[in-house]
């Protein structure tokens, strides 16, 4: 519970005292997923606020927003959000087209599936 408030606080010093304590080592493990949801969570309001500062148009970053921007306009009902999906990535284009189209703001895309990556990687790491 002092995570929590020490992350509504100060979301740095949050992440430093969950390091702490994954380090320390003696927590359970309703501890250790509070932890986790906290590094996770500071990760994805940084990639929230982050944007692309390349000169070259050409990284990951840029062209998610470009594909996905279109999605910001359109309604979930509007069939156009969901035409010319990738046949490869069903189920995260439908996600991304799903995120962006209901906030209307693209960095929720990289917000949301930047805390996914992070809590899985830290749920399997946990799990291994």
């Amino acid at each position: 519970m002092f995570q929590l408030v020490l992350f509504v606080v100060n979301p740095f010093l949050s992440v430093l005292f969950s390091l702490f304590v994954i380090r320390k080592g003696k927590c359970d493990i309703k501890n250790a997923h509070v932890t986790y949801i906290i590094i996770s969570l500071f990760f994805a309001f940084l990639s929230y606020t982050q944007q692309s500062t390349s000169q070259l148009g050409d990284t990951d970053i840029v062209r998610y927003y470009e594909q996905y921007q279109v999605c910001a306009e359109l309604s979930i009902l509007n069939p156009d959000l969901y035409y010319n999906m990738n046949i490869l990535y069903v189920g995260f284009d439908l996600v991304s087209r799903l995120i962006v189209s209901l906030t209307g703001d693209i960095r929720f895309f990289s917000l949301f599936w930047t805390f996914i990556c992070y809590m899985l990687y830290f749920l399997s790491a946990e799990n291994y």
